[in-house]
Protein backbone atom coordinates (compact mmCIF):
# COMPACT_ATOMS: atom_id res chain seq x y z
CA UNK A 1 0.00 0.00 0.00
CA UNK A 2 2.97 2.29 0.89
CA UNK A 3 4.20 1.63 -2.77
CA UNK A 4 1.22 2.69 -3.75
CA UNK A 5 0.55 5.86 -2.56
CA UNK A 6 3.99 6.94 -2.98
CA UNK A 7 2.93 6.77 -6.85
CA UNK A 8 0.22 8.50 -6.44
CA UNK A 9 1.54 11.13 -4.29
CA UNK A 10 4.60 11.61 -6.54
CA UNK A 11 1.78 12.32 -9.46
CA UNK A 12 -0.30 14.25 -7.54
CA UNK A 13 3.27 16.49 -6.64
CA UNK A 14 3.87 16.29 -10.81
CA UNK A 15 0.05 17.39 -11.57
CA UNK A 16 0.22 20.44 -9.55
CA UNK A 17 3.84 22.04 -11.07
CA UNK A 18 1.18 21.99 -14.42
CA UNK A 19 -2.12 22.82 -12.87
CA UNK A 20 -3.13 26.59 -12.42
CA UNK A 21 -6.39 27.29 -10.54
CA UNK A 22 -5.94 23.76 -8.61
CA UNK A 23 -8.97 24.61 -6.69
CA UNK A 24 -11.39 24.15 -9.90
CA UNK A 25 -8.90 21.31 -10.86
CA UNK A 26 -11.83 17.90 -10.51
CA UNK A 27 -8.94 15.97 -11.88
CA UNK A 28 -6.85 17.22 -9.25
CA UNK A 29 -9.25 16.97 -5.90
CA UNK A 30 -10.27 13.50 -7.27
CA UNK A 31 -6.41 12.64 -6.98
CA UNK A 32 -6.16 14.06 -3.57
CA UNK A 33 -9.55 12.66 -2.59
CA UNK A 34 -8.07 8.92 -3.57
CA UNK A 35 -4.46 9.92 -1.67
CA UNK A 36 -6.63 10.53 1.53
CA UNK A 37 -8.86 7.70 1.33
CA UNK A 38 -5.71 5.01 0.77
CA UNK A 39 -4.45 6.76 3.71
CA UNK A 40 -6.86 6.21 5.75
CA UNK A 41 -6.93 2.52 4.76
CA UNK A 42 -3.01 2.19 5.15
CA UNK A 43 -3.61 3.49 8.75
CA UNK A 44 -6.01 1.38 9.87
CA UNK A 45 -4.71 -1.64 8.38
CA UNK A 46 -0.82 -0.88 9.41
CA UNK A 47 0.49 -2.09 12.78
CA UNK A 48 3.98 -0.84 12.08
CA UNK A 49 3.45 2.95 12.77
CA UNK A 50 2.57 4.08 16.55
CA UNK A 51 -0.68 6.48 16.88
CA UNK A 52 1.22 9.86 17.92
CA UNK A 53 2.60 8.48 13.88
CA UNK A 54 -0.64 7.77 12.08
CA UNK A 55 -2.29 10.88 13.60
CA UNK A 56 0.41 12.99 12.08
CA UNK A 57 -0.11 11.65 8.75
CA UNK A 58 -3.76 11.80 8.78
CA UNK A 59 -2.81 15.62 9.72
CA UNK A 60 -0.89 15.91 6.77
CA UNK A 61 -3.77 13.96 4.20
CA UNK A 62 -6.09 16.80 5.51
CA UNK A 63 -3.75 19.67 5.23
CA UNK A 64 -3.41 18.74 1.85
CA UNK A 65 -6.72 18.77 0.82
CA UNK A 66 -7.24 22.14 2.68
CA UNK A 67 -4.37 23.35 0.76
CA UNK A 68 -6.13 22.65 -2.52
CA UNK A 69 -9.40 24.03 -1.74
CA UNK A 70 -7.30 27.56 -0.62
CA UNK A 71 -5.64 27.77 -4.22
CA UNK A 72 -2.17 27.19 -2.19
CA UNK A 73 0.13 25.40 -4.80
CA UNK A 74 3.08 25.59 -2.28
CA UNK A 75 1.30 24.61 1.04
CA UNK A 76 0.02 21.71 -0.79
CA UNK A 77 3.40 20.79 -2.38
CA UNK A 78 5.06 20.77 0.85
CA UNK A 79 3.03 18.25 2.91
CA UNK A 80 2.77 16.19 0.05
CA UNK A 81 6.87 15.62 0.02
CA UNK A 82 6.62 15.70 3.71
CA UNK A 83 4.07 12.38 3.30
CA UNK A 84 6.50 10.72 0.04
CA UNK A 85 9.30 11.25 2.80
CA UNK A 86 7.19 9.49 5.38
CA UNK A 87 5.95 7.12 3.19
CA UNK A 88 9.00 6.13 1.66
CA UNK A 89 11.92 6.74 4.72
CA UNK A 90 8.97 6.65 7.84
CA UNK A 91 10.70 9.44 10.83
CA UNK A 92 12.04 8.98 14.19
CA UNK A 93 9.80 6.33 15.31
CA UNK A 94 11.82 6.18 18.64
CA UNK A 95 10.97 10.08 19.37
CA UNK A 96 7.37 9.82 17.92
CA UNK A 97 6.24 11.51 20.95
CA UNK A 98 7.67 14.79 20.04
CA UNK A 99 6.20 14.94 17.24
CA UNK A 100 2.60 16.13 18.67
CA UNK A 101 1.44 19.28 20.47
CA UNK A 102 2.28 19.98 23.12
CA UNK A 103 5.21 18.21 23.26
CA UNK A 104 6.73 19.43 19.90
CA UNK A 105 6.35 22.89 21.51
CA UNK A 106 8.43 21.73 24.61
CA UNK A 107 11.04 19.83 22.19
CA UNK A 108 11.65 23.23 20.13
CA UNK A 109 11.73 25.01 23.69
CA UNK A 110 14.62 22.19 24.66
CA UNK A 111 16.74 22.33 21.37
CA UNK A 112 17.09 25.96 21.60
CA UNK A 113 18.23 26.23 25.20
CA UNK A 114 20.78 23.38 24.15
CA UNK A 115 22.03 26.38 21.28
CA UNK A 116 22.04 29.50 23.58
CA UNK A 117 24.12 26.89 26.11
CA UNK A 118 26.45 26.18 23.96
CA UNK A 119 26.83 30.06 22.56
CA UNK A 120 26.86 30.93 26.34
CA UNK A 121 29.73 28.47 26.95
CA UNK A 122 31.83 29.48 24.26
CA UNK A 123 31.14 33.52 25.03
CA UNK A 124 31.89 33.42 28.44
CA UNK A 125 35.58 30.98 27.70
CA UNK A 126 36.04 33.69 25.10
CA UNK A 127 35.91 36.49 28.17
CA UNK A 128 37.48 34.50 30.96
CA UNK A 129 40.51 34.13 28.28
CA UNK A 130 40.61 37.83 27.67
CA UNK A 131 40.28 38.61 31.32
CA UNK A 132 36.86 40.79 30.11
CA UNK A 133 34.79 38.75 31.85
CA UNK A 134 32.10 41.05 34.62
CA UNK A 135 30.20 39.99 37.43
CA UNK A 136 27.27 42.13 36.16
CA UNK A 137 27.30 39.94 32.87
CA UNK A 138 25.82 37.17 34.62
CA UNK A 139 22.19 38.86 34.91
CA UNK A 140 22.50 39.01 31.18
CA UNK A 141 23.11 35.36 30.86
CA UNK A 142 20.72 34.28 32.90
CA UNK A 143 18.00 36.51 30.77
CA UNK A 144 18.91 34.61 27.45
CA UNK A 145 18.96 31.44 28.88
CA UNK A 146 15.27 32.03 30.08
CA UNK A 147 13.94 34.64 27.28
CA UNK A 148 15.84 33.12 23.70
CA UNK A 149 13.89 29.39 23.48
CA UNK A 150 10.92 31.50 24.34
CA UNK A 151 11.86 33.55 20.99
CA UNK A 152 13.39 30.50 19.47
CA UNK A 153 9.70 28.89 19.49
CA UNK A 154 8.24 32.15 17.88
CA UNK A 155 10.52 32.06 14.93
CA UNK A 156 10.29 28.56 14.42
CA UNK A 157 7.06 28.41 14.35
CA UNK A 158 6.86 31.99 12.26
CA UNK A 159 8.92 29.57 9.64
CA UNK A 160 7.19 26.86 9.59
CA UNK A 161 4.32 28.85 8.25
CA UNK A 162 6.45 28.28 4.79
CA UNK A 163 8.95 26.39 3.00
CA UNK A 164 12.19 27.73 2.27
CA UNK A 165 13.80 27.40 -1.52
CA UNK A 166 17.65 28.04 -1.22
CA UNK A 167 20.25 27.67 -4.52
CA UNK A 168 23.60 27.22 -4.66
CA UNK A 169 25.66 25.53 -7.94
CA UNK A 170 22.57 25.79 -9.88
CA UNK A 171 20.55 23.14 -7.71
CA UNK A 172 17.65 24.20 -5.76
CA UNK A 173 17.25 22.49 -2.18
CA UNK A 174 13.60 22.97 -0.49
CA UNK A 175 13.57 23.02 3.46
CA UNK A 176 10.15 21.94 5.05
CA UNK A 177 10.46 23.81 8.74
CA UNK A 178 7.48 21.51 9.56
CA UNK A 179 9.58 18.15 9.11
CA UNK A 180 11.00 17.39 12.54
CA UNK A 181 13.77 16.73 12.10
CA UNK A 182 14.48 20.03 10.16
CA UNK A 183 12.82 21.85 13.04
CA UNK A 184 15.38 20.78 15.60
CA UNK A 185 18.09 21.55 13.90
CA UNK A 186 16.94 25.14 13.21
CA UNK A 187 15.91 25.76 16.61
CA UNK A 188 19.53 24.59 18.02
CA UNK A 189 21.10 26.83 15.33
CA UNK A 190 18.46 30.40 16.39
CA UNK A 191 19.53 29.65 19.82
CA UNK A 192 23.28 30.22 19.24
CA UNK A 193 22.24 33.69 17.60
CA UNK A 194 20.33 35.94 20.57
CA UNK A 195 20.41 39.18 19.37
CA UNK A 196 20.36 37.99 15.63
CA UNK A 197 17.30 36.27 16.42
CA UNK A 198 15.31 38.99 18.33
CA UNK A 199 16.02 41.35 15.16
CA UNK A 200 14.32 39.06 12.90
CA UNK A 201 11.07 38.39 15.35
CA UNK A 202 11.31 42.33 15.39
CA UNK A 203 11.68 42.88 11.40
CA UNK A 204 8.36 40.17 10.75
CA UNK A 205 6.56 41.96 13.65
CA UNK A 206 6.76 45.04 11.78
CA UNK A 207 6.18 43.80 8.37
CA UNK A 208 3.37 42.22 9.31
CA UNK A 209 1.56 45.00 11.40
CA UNK A 210 2.61 47.50 8.56
CA UNK A 211 3.55 50.68 9.44
CA UNK A 212 2.81 52.49 12.69
CA UNK A 213 1.55 55.99 13.13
Amino acid sequence: MSAVLGNQVAAVIQQLGTVEGISQDQPLLAAVARITANLDTALDATTILNQTDKVLLRQAGAQVAEAVRADDKAGATARLEFLQRELTTPGRKGFAVWNADPWRLLEIVLWGLAGVLVNKIIVSGWWLRSQRFYREGIVMHVAHLVTTPLLVLVAVLLLSLASLKISAAGSEITLDISSPSTMVVVAFLLGTVSWPLWDFIEGTARRITGPQE
